[in-house]
């Protein structure tokens, strides 16, 4: 600041300040002005410097987390758009025209593999809707309507009721279905266990159980539970089994050293050698009956995602006529193993002779 001049320069913004004719006669209201005004300035570039670091900081956050796999798969993507995005170079195999099996329905969709997660892309035009869920809406309304013929109602009156029942129902269900997701990951990384399965009577199929690093989804029992599982078809006829060996080979080299593997051209090595360690271990009283039970069932290929393939359990007891439970001591409250079960008694064994 030059006192005599009554100018103030600003060396960062080269921008003068010019004082009044007042202040440059007296030396102490001067001093006040250039005060207050450098002040100003100062107060103006830390302002400046504050933003220009939050804006740097932003861009950094941004560029971290731009990576494909940083936040949870978007629900509105789509198989074009993530093939046409950023990550064509981190998909590393690609199945179409594949079914998701589950308890409550199947769904068509599009299995992805990254060197590190497992993708499911489910088809757009199915709006979430499973196999022959709708084919269900129309048999109840179609139930409906018979149920309102047998009361005397007039055709024409059934036929206004049962159409406005299936528009009810069929939007109802849609609304359901729009709240399920377009696209599901799993992680490589949790994947404890690989089979080869069947599906529909066809040799074409993959099952493949998780263990979240979170815990398991909804306080399910781990290997036994189809919220823990993935149950993958991948088609009819030869290319079908084929596409599924390509899947299953891609899947077992990319998951952990400790993960359980049927490897498709080890199979019945496989099976043998682990029914082998299942029997020495239940012979040794190393586990339950039960759990022998349900380990012979998944090396059977049953499974809980496919009702056709439900797992079963032998018939034990012969009482089921006692209001109390059974008493478990006693031998006649047992069926007699030694029969098979079309001769478990008289009757039953002269139907089947």
């Amino acid at each position: 600041a030059n006192n005599n001049s009554g100018i103030s320069s600003n060396n960062n913004n080269n921008v003068p300040i010019q004082k009044s004719d007042e202040a440059s006669t007296d030396p102490s209201i001067g001093r006040n002005t250039i005060t207050a005004t450098d002040d100003s300035a100062k107060e103006t570039r830390i302002s400046e410097a504050k933003t220009a670091n939050r804006a740097e900081h932003d861009g950094l956050q941004h560029h971290i987390a731009s990576t494909l796999y940083a936040h949870p798969p978007d629900n509105s993507s789509s198989i074009s758009s993530l093939l046409h995005s950023s990550a064509p170079a981190m998909i590393e195999n690609h199945f179409d025209n594949c079914l998701h099996v589950k308890p409550e329905g199947s769904r068509k969709c599009s299995l992805l593999l990254s060197s590190t997660h497992l993708i499911l892309e489910y088809d757009a035009g199915s709006d979430g809707l499973y196999e022959g869920e709708m084919t269900a809406v129309h048999e109840e309304a179609e139930r409906h309507r018979l149920i309102q013929e047998t009361k005397g109602k007039s055709r024409e009156a059934v036929d206004i009721e049962v159409i406005k029942i299936t528009e009810m129902l069929e939007r109802r269900q849609k609304d359901i279905a729009a709240m399920r997701p377009r696209s599901i990951r799993w992680n490589l990384s949790e994947l404890s266990h690989v089979y080869l399965r069947r599906y529909r009577l066809r040799d074409s199929s993959l099952e493949m159980f998780f263990i979240p690093s979170g815990g398991t989804s909804y306080g399910a029992f781990g290997l036994f539970s189809p919220a823990t599982s993935l149950f993958i078809d991948f088609g009819p006829g030869r290319e079908g089994n084929l596409r599924r060996d390509e899947a299953a080979n891609g899947i077992m080299r990319r998951s952990p050293p400790q993960t359980i593997k049927q490897w498709p051209d080890k199979s019945h090595h496989f099976l043998h050698e682990q029914l082998s360690r299942l029997t020495m271990g239940w012979v040794e009283g190393r586990i339950t009956n039960f759990d022998y039970l349900l380990h012979l069932n998944m090396l059977a290929g049953r499974s809980y995602n496919d009702l056709c393939q439900y797992p079963v359990m032998p018939w034990v007891l012969s009482n089921y006529t006692s209001e109390e439970i059974p008493d478990l001591t006693d031998r006649s409250n047992f069926r007699d193993l030694t029969k098979p079960m079309g001769a478990l008694n008289p009757r039953r064994l002269r139907d089947f002779m």
